[in-house]
C-alpha cells in the first residue's frame, strides 16, 4: 500500500517536512497544510478585514444597541451657535409677548455671564455667521430692553 505525500510550503516560502498520510487522515492534512501555508497578503487581508469587524462591531454597539442618552442637559453645556439660537428664540419670545421678566429667567440658564452679556456674545456671532437682519433686530431689541431695565435698576431714586 502506498501512502500519499503532501508537502506542504509554510510561512513566507518556507519548505516544511512531507506530510505524510493515511486515506482517512487527508482533510486534515489538508487544513494543516493550508494553515500553514500563510503568505504575507493573507495575513494583511485577515488583519484587515479583522480590523473592519471590531470597528462594525464598535459602531454597531455604540450607536444602536447602547447609545449615549443625553437627559435633563442644562443651555448653558450648548455650543455657541447652539446658544445663540437659543438667545434668538429668547428674542423672538420677547418679541411676541413683551415679558422682560421671562426673558431675563430664560437666559439666566445660559450660565454666569448677565443676560446682556449673553445676548452681546449672541449678536456678534449671528453677525459673523450671516444671519438674517430680521433676527439681528429681534436680538438687538432685546438687547436695548435689557440695558433700559439695568440702568432703571441702577439708577437710585431720591
Amino acid at each position: 500500500m502506498q501512502i500519499p505525500v503532501l508537502d506542504c510550503t509554510g510561512f513566507l516560502g518556507v519548505k516544511q517536512a512531507p506530510i505524510l498520510f493515511h486515506n482517512s487522515q487527508m482533510p486534515l492534512a489538508l487544513l494543516r497544510c493550508l494553515w500553514q501555508n500563510t503568505n504575507a497578503m493573507t495575513r494583511r487581508v485577515r488583519f484587515i478585514i479583522a480590523i473592519l469587524i471590531g470597528v462594525a462591531l464598535g459602531l454597531l454597539f455604540g450607536w444602536v444597541i447602547n447609545p449615549i442618552e443625553y437627559t435633563q442637559t442644562a443651555p448653558n453645556t450648548l455650543r455657541v451657535d447652539y446658544q445663540t439660537d437659543y438667545v434668538l428664540m429668547i428674542a423672538e419670545a420677547f418679541h411676541t409677548d413683551g415679558d422682560m421678566a421671562l426673558a431675563v429667567h430664560r437666559l439666566a440658564v445660559l450660565g454666569d455671564k448677565s443676560p446682556e452679556g449673553r445676548v452681546l456674545q449672541a449678536i456678534i456671532f449671528a453677525e459673523q455667521a450671516g444671519y438674517t437682519d430680521a433676527d439681528l433686530d429681534m436680538m438687538r431689541n432685546l438687547s436695548d430692553e435689557l440695558q433700559i431695565i439695568q440702568n432703571v435698576v441702577e439708577t437710585p431714586e431720591p
